[in-house]
């Protein structure tokens, strides 16, 4: 997992065949099934932005949803905070695409950009997030 999460916070996992991307998703669902994730949620960040990626969005919400519910009592703070602040934000880009969800999409990127602190690549998504918020 912790490969496939330096993919993922590199935004390399693009660069990846249809092929790896699909071993990678099965990687991820026997982490969760095994219980074996390093981080809490993080097997669910990754199949979801690879659900995206293979143009599966709808599916790569549904992950984002679940890494979200199964974070939900971790702090904004926590040292792996940044597990939670990426599935708010990648749920929230999908969202502010589409009307109906504009505002609820909307409004987990203000809770990334103004709830989370001090977590691994904070700079990188805070840019990203205040980019997005700019624009709607």
């Amino acid at each position: 997992m912790l490969v496939y999460e330096l993919l993922y916070l590199w935004n390399t996992l693009p660069s990846c065949t249809n092929e790896n991307l699909h071993v990678i998703i099965d990687d991820c669902e026997k982490a969760v099934n095994m219980n074996c994730e390093p981080t809490i949620g993080l097997a669910k960040l990754i199949e979801g932005s690879c659900l995206c990626i293979l143009r599966r969005f709808n599916d790569g919400m549904l992950k984002f949803r679940e890494c979200l519910e199964q974070r939900k009592n971790e702090s904004y703070t926590s040292t792996d905070a940044h597990v939670s602040a990426f599935a708010q934000y990648e749920l929230g880009l999908l969202l502010v695409r589409v009307d109906e969800t504009l505002s609820e999409g909307k409004k987990l990127l203000q809770l990334v950009a103004y709830n989370y602190k001090d977590y691994d690549f904070e700079q990188r998504l805070s840019v990203r997030v205040h980019a997005i918020l700019k624009n709607l």
